[in-house]
């Protein structure tokens, strides 16, 4: 297995081309948007390969029958992990990955967690009546966050949000942690005695507003467990679109 130069990224987009989860969040490192790595079988016309983010690893294309347990095996114990990092997510992106991670794997795997992926038409988003909503009562303020352009807003990752304001304070934020392929990964938060409010309804739906301007659809997903999380998507028009499990390898 190879690594491949951050120019030679681009080599691998046609096996995560309409991946059917975490779209954002891969290209974001294709792109250059994100600092990844990315293996592949070959340079030329890879039929799989693995792209690392921090502490997630995808697996794109098809296993070969030349890619072994082992090679897996070595590939996050000898090349990735630093040993600062204490788990890893092993996210497949199709079903044919899933025997041979484990078989990889074993009982390092410690846990199997559920990704839920929802999505919505931009028909939907373009439809006028969907942004009617009452308007945001005082003391509330909605507006673009305007952070500093470096470290986790630098230019280069294309990342933006939108907050609800109460004073000086951010109360609600819908944030693009993660932008690739003309799509923008939804990440939003209420604090703590402000939710059941409405806030995060208007926020997001301010936030796809500044998706459209920028010409970017949005992508949600969340964990099994955060049902609140995929409540707020569904009332927000969203439909699950996929759900994958996600082996966790404890180094």
């Amino acid at each position: 297995m190879k690594e491949l130069s951050t120019w030679q990224y681009s080599l691998v987009r046609p096996l995560v081309q309409g991946a059917p989860h975490n779209g954002p969040v891969i290209f974001s490192v294709i792109e250059g948007a994100q600092s990844g790595r990315v293996f592949a079988e070959r340079e030329e016309n890879p039929s799989f390969a693995i792209i690392v983010l921090e502490d997630i690893l995808f697996f794109a294309g098809t296993p070969s029958d030349t890619l072994h347990k082992a090679d897996i095996h070595r590939l996050l114990h000898e090349q990735i992990s630093t040993g600062e990092i204490p788990y890893y997510e092993l996210q497949p992106l199709s079903m044919a990955w899933y025997p041979l991670l484990t078989d990889a794997f074993g009982n390092e795997i410690c846990a199997r967690r559920v990704r839920k992926t929802f999505s919505i038409t931009p028909e939907h988003l373009a439809d006028e009546s969907y942004h009617l909503s009452p308007q945001l009562a005082e003391p509330y303020r909605c507006c673009l966050m305007n952070e500093k352009p470096e470290g986790f807003w630098a230019p280069h990752t294309r990342r933006f949000g939108v907050a609800i304001m109460e004073g000086d304070e951010a109360v609600c934020t819908c944030v693009a942690v993660f932008v690739g392929d003309g799509m923008a990964e939804v990440s939003i938060d209420t604090m703590e005695g402000k939710r059941r409010q409405g806030l995060a309804t208007y926020c997001a739906k301010a936030f796809f507003r500044e998706c459209t301007k920028r010409g970017l659809h949005p992508n949600w997903a969340c964990w099994q467990e955060r049902t609140a999380s995929a409540a707020l998507a569904e009332k927000l028009g969203f439909a699950q679109s996929y759900i994958h499990e996600v082996p966790i390898v404890k180094m």
